[in-house]
């Protein structure tokens, strides 16, 4: 039910009544002394009630009673304020009227105020009969209040205070500078007044005080009527407590209100009730409640103030303290707002807040233990200026903020809206939630949770976080400082982070998208950044390790960055790094595409793929995995010493690739590789054509394509080139190491100015050009070789074919192998062959040949002249000219001390000087327009026919044929000549078979010279020998023997013309110094001179012809049958005939 306020006058006068009765000691329980003065009487009812008729009212309306002692017993006391005859009251009964007062002069107010120096004890009701009317009692020594009450009074007011009026006589002000008032015991009932006022210098609440509206003034105070305090100076002691209620004591009222002004002086209440209205409270001191319960506001303010036990308001709830606030053990209860202010802090120990509106805290620190909780319907703002503490649960029905200079949250935050935190210090171990979330500070520590619904809002200097922090909406985090996380940082929309250097080794995750500011980003190996939507990292330093994945496209802008070994770096769409320098050891992974981009140094020794993978640096250095559908790199310089894969295609883009030891690079398509400096130590591959442009490309590696085409300037190393289809290498200087191996299935092609293989070189078809080749490894044509040199082709290794080889140079020099299956070219202007050249059929057109070591043609084997003149010089230098088949030589000058062989052997020479052995199967034709000499040890053979022409023929060697003919101008030899079955001579001029020289047929020996000397032996089964001049001092024999000398036959000392059978020599002159001798007949015909001086012998007929037979002193002419037909005969020998004799001449002596 509305209360309507009491006039503050009225009021007033209410606290200047309590004041008397304050200071007063116990009095006994009836029998209340009351002394009144001026004017008032005293009286007793029916039943022995006291009755005092008050005073005169003044003009304004107010009985101003003075006693000098004032006292009520429990038995109460009526103020006669009636002008009826007869007046009903509670206590009394009917009553006279007041004769101090008149009809409609009734008091509005009555003070009764104690001038005397007792304390006044109130222990029974005070009822005003008649009209009814305000009351004060006013004791500067004191009230006590131990049942007292009051009736048919709208305000009663107990004070300490002295009353000052007015000059209209109106209360102008109490002024308070002592005195206390008690309630003990049966305590105070003004529940029958609209309203009780206390004002006092202390007050002290034993018992119940039970009102409607109470008013409660503590400390030395001037008070107005219009309701304004003012401080006074006390008198005496402070009071230690200005207000306290104790165990047993209590307020309970519709409204309460309590100021106290004195400074530091505490007030300590307790059971506090306002049942219809508020309860406000004002210390200038400590304010200490324990229980209060108010359905209106509740305002409490204190210089501290702690409040203990549970308090309830139905409206607002205020609490504020110039220091602190301490709540402990209860709650705070408001059905609309709560707040807490305080100058030092706010202290909340197994505290409950709770408010049906908002709830506010604000001090300097605040602390709450994990007892307690604040709970809002709407919203909660803590402000602290220093430290705010949060251990229990702050629940917000809508939005909660939290701001201090260092916020320590232990506990559990909760908004149903909006959360937001801000401080200098923030740190977090419990758990915040709100449905939007906003975080400020300048550090900011994370060990529990910061969650939002919506999005979260993070501003701070340093951020480090071991917990959660988390939204379902889009989180911006700025930090300007460091930023450390080893726990969850995610937002289910987009997560957006601005720091100075971010450390992350937990989960960062954006759903929606991810992007990361920061001058240096660190991510450690359990580490997962992740988004499933585009990610970007815009960092000055990153470092990545763990993992780093976005479901879209994923950016990141550098200035450095590093991926670790074990980091993985992901996009499900496209990948793009750019930085200035990037090394990556981890794992990049694009779904689509990854572009890399380094202005300066890109280092790769980790794992990266996509379908399309783009890598620009102006170093560029890979030790891991590239693999990409499409690979393009782009560089200054590259060093690889891992995978570069292509699988559809790769391009790679340098001046300078250094593909080292452990290095590939692989296409399965087409590749070319356009660069001016390559060096190769590792593998270059792919499953179809390879293109290398360069200048300078050395390969200690491997280099292998279906089809492999080398285009440089200079090409070296012991590597591999390997062509599967068809291998071509150009350039002008091609350089193959040792161990280096060039191999194709196919077609091979070698073009430089200057060629050197020093290696393996193999191919189907294998065409070399150069201006010079030196080869000193093994080339191997499995079909044809064909190759040219404008200047030297110097070989010491082998140079091979399975099929047709033509090699044309200007020199060639070979030391090793030149081998062909099939035909074998050799074309220049001079060949010095050390080594072995061999193949099917051998042509060799040169103009100058030197060999010591094997020309082999296996069918057939040519040495010709590369013009129509000059003819070649061939020079065999203990080398071997072999053939199974024809050996065809045609040269100019041949010198030969090594080994030829063919099947049949033709040779065209100027001249020929064989020291070696020159060998036929079947025939053996030379034709020398010069000389042909054969040194001892040699060999001229044919195992048929042989036929030797020279313009001069010198034998020391051996010349042996089945069929042997020789044509000379002349001949010499100191060796042996054989025919096997005929042996021809055709000399112009002269044959001289020296002392050594044999010329042997088994068969037929046909000798034809001008001049013939046989020191040495002729001799043929059939022999015939036409000659001009026969000189022979050897042995000339045959089965049969004949001799036709044009000129004359001189056979000299130690000479033998011996035949088995018929022995016939047909001279002009003939000289016998020796022995001639057949076993058959024997005919002698000189058609000048016959001279004996030896024996001329037959086993059967001799005829002799002559002119002039002289037959000397040492002369013997000896036959079975002997015929002399000569003109003249000196005979001083012996001439004998074992059988017949017949002479036949003109003298004898």
């Amino acid at each position: 039910m509305h209360q309507p306020p009491v006039r503050f006058t009225y009021r007033l006068l209410s606290y200047l009544v309590s004041a008397i009765i304050a200071g007063q000691p116990l009095l006994p329980a009836v029998g209340a002394v009351i002394t009144p003065q001026n004017g008032a009487g005293m009286d007793k009812a029916a039943n022995g009630v006291p009755v005092v008729n008050i005073a005169t009212p003044n003009g304004a309306g107010i009985s101003h009673n003075r006693f000098t002692d004032y006292n009520v017993g429990k038995e109460g006391l009526i103020l006669n304020n009636a002008t009826g005859k007869l007046n009903p009251t509670q206590l009394g009964g009917l009553i006279q009227n007041n004769p101090n007062l008149k009809a409609g002069g009734e008091a509005k107010g009555i003070i009764n105020e104690v001038t005397g120096g007792k304390r006044s004890l109130l222990q029974g009701y005070t009822e005003v009969a008649g009209k009814a009317a305000n009351v004060m009692v006013a004791n500067p020594y004191g009230i006590t209040c131990d049942g007292c009450g009051f009736i048919n009074t709208p305000h009663a007011t107990l004070t300490t205070g002295k009353p000052v009026m007015n000059a209209d006589g109106s209360l102008q002000a109490l002024e308070v500078t002592e005195g206390s008032i008690t309630i003990n015991g049966a305590g105070l009932d003004g529940t029958r007044s609209d309203a009780v006022s206390i004002i006092a210098r202390a007050t002290e609440v034993n018992a119940a005080l039970h009102a409607k509206d109470l008013t409660v003034t503590a400390g030395a105070n001037r008070v107005t009527a219009d309701g304004r305090v003012r401080a006074l100076k006390g008198e005496g002691d402070v009071p230690k407590v200005a207000v306290d209620t104790g165990a047993l004591g209590g307020m309970y009222a519709r409204r309460i209100h309590l100021t106290s002004t004195e400074s530091g002086v505490g007030v300590n209440l307790g059971n506090l009730y306002a049942r219809d209205g508020d309860i406000t409270l004002d210390a200038s001191g400590r304010l200490t409640v324990n229980n209060s319960l108010a359905t209106g506001a509740v305002t409490a303010k204190g210089q501290g103030v702690t409040l203990t036990g549970d308090h309830k308001a139905g409206g607002n709830l205020s609490v504020s303290s110039r220091r602190d606030i301490v709540l402990s053990n209860g709650t705070l209860n408001s059905d609309k707002d709560l707040s807490l202010t305080a100058g030092g802090r706010i202290t909340q120990q197994n505290e409950k807040l709770t408010a049906g509106r908002d709830v506010t805290l604000a001090a300097k620190n605040i602390t709450q233990d994990t007892a307690s909780q604040i709970n809002a319907a709407r919203d909660i703002v803590t402000v602290a200026s220093d430290t705010l503490t949060t251990q229990g649960q702050i629940t917000a029905g809508q939005n909660l903020t939290a701001s201090a200079t260092t916020l320590t949250q232990d506990g559990i935050l909760l908004a149903k809206s909006h959360a937001g935190l801000n401080a200098g210090t923030l740190n977090n171990s419990g758990a915040v939630q709100g449905a939007t979330l906003t975080l400020g500070s300048t550090t900011l520590s994370n060990s529990g949770s910061l969650l939002s619904g919506g999005p979260l809002t993070m501003n701070t200097r340093d951020f480090t976080q071991s917990g959660r922090t988390g939204a379902k909406g889009k989180v911006d985090i700025m930090a300007s400082g460091k930023l450390t996380s080893t726990g969850l940082l995610v937002s289910d929309d987009a997560l957006v982070l601005k720091a100075q250097d971010v450390t992350q080794n937990g989960v960062l995750s954006g759903g929606k998208g991810l992007t990361v500011s920061a001058q240096t980003l660190s991510s450690g190996k359990k580490s997962v950044t992740h988004s499933d939507a585009a990610m970007t990292l815009n960092v000055t330093t990153v470092a990545l390790d763990g993992e780093t994945s976005a479901g879209d496209t994923l950016r990141v802008q550098a200035d450095k960055l590093s991926t670790a070994a074990g980091a993985q770096l992901q996009s499900g769409k496209n990948l793009s790094i750019n930085a200035r320098d990037a090394r990556l050891a981890g794992t990049q992974a694009a779904q689509q595409t990854m572009v890399v981009n380094a202005s300066e140094k890109l280092t790769h020794s980790g794992k990266s793929s996509a379908p399309s993978l783009s890598l620009s640096a102006s170093e560029l250095t890979s030790s891991g995995v590239l693999v990409g559908s499409a690979l393009n790199t782009q560089s200054q310089t590259l060093t690889n010493s891992g995978l570069l894969q292509g699988e559809a295609s790769l391009t790679v883009n340098t001046q300078r690739l250094d593909n080292q030891q452990n290095g590939t690079l692989y296409s399965a398509a087409d590749l070319t590789l356009d660069i001016p400096d390559i060096r190769n130590s590792g593998l270059i591959t792919g499953d179809n054509g390879l293109m290398l442009n360069a200048v300078s490309l050395s390969n200690p590696g491997k280099i292998i394509a279906d089809t492999l085409s080398v285009r440089a300037t200079t090409l070296d190393g012991d590597g591999l080139l390997q062509g599967a289809g068809a291998l071509a290498l150009a350039g002008d200087t091609l350089s193959q190491g040792s161990h280096g191996r060039w191999l194709t299935a196919d077609d091979l092609s070698l073009r430089g100015k200057t060629l050197n293989t020093a290696g393996t070189t193999q191919g189907q078809n294998i065409t070399v050009q150069a201006d010079r080749w030196a080869n000193s490894g093994s080339v191997l044509a499995t079909g044809n070789l064909t190759a040219s040199a404008t200047g030297q082709l110097t070989s010491t290794g082998d140079i091979m074919s399975q099929g047709d080889t033509t090699l044309k140079a200007a020199t060639t020099d070979n030391r090793g192998s030149l081998l062909s299956a099939g035909t074998l070219s050799l074309d220049g202007n001079s060949l010095d062959n050390r080594g072995t050249v061999q193949g099917n059929h051998v042509t060799i057109r040169q103009n100058s040949v030197t060999n010591s070591g094997t020309l082999t043609g296996i069918a057939a084997l040519t040495l010709a002249a590369r013009m129509a003149s000059p003819q070649p010089a061939l020079m065999n230098n203990g080398g071997s000219l072999l053939t199974s088949g024809d050996l065809t030589i045609t040269a100019g000058s041949i010198t030969s001390s090594g080994h030829w062989q063919g099947k049949r052997v033709l040779i065209t020479a100027d001249s020929l000087a064989n020291s070696g052995a020159i060998q036929a199967a079947d025939s053996l034709t030379a034709r020398l327009t010069g000389e042909l000499v054969s040194t001892a040890g040699s060999k001229v053979t044919s195992n048929g026919e042989m036929a030797l022409s020279a313009l001069n023929l010198s034998n020391s060697g051996q010349w042996i044929a089945k069929n042997l003919t020789l044509k000379a101008n002349s001949l010499t030899s100191a060796g042996d000549i054989t025919g096997v079955d005929t042996l021809t001579l055709t000399v112009n001029q002269t044959l001289n078979n020296q002392a050594n020289g044999k010329l042997l047929s088994a068969g037929v020996l046909t000798l034809k010279a001008d001049s013939v000397t046989n020191d040495g032996q002729l001799q043929g089964n059939v022999t015939t020998i036409t000659a001009g001049q026969l000189t022979n001092g050897g042995h000339l024999q045959g089965e049969t023997l004949t001799l036709t000398a044009s000129g004359g036959v001189n056979n000299r000392s130690g000479g033998v013309l011996m035949s088995r059978n018929a022995l016939n020599v047909s001279t002009a002159t003939l000289s016998n110094q020796s022995t001639i001798q057949g076993g058959g007949g024997v005919s002698l015909n000189a058609t000048d001179r016959l001279q004996n001086d030896g024996k001329i012998l037959s086993g059967s007929n001799l005829t002799l012809t002559a002119q002039v037979l002289a037959n000397t002193g040492s002369g013997l002419v000896q036959a079975a049958t002997l015929l002399l037909d000569v003109v003249n005969t000196v005979n001083g020998g012996r001439v004998l005939a074992t059988g017949s004799a017949d002479v036949k001449g003109t003298t004898l002596e």
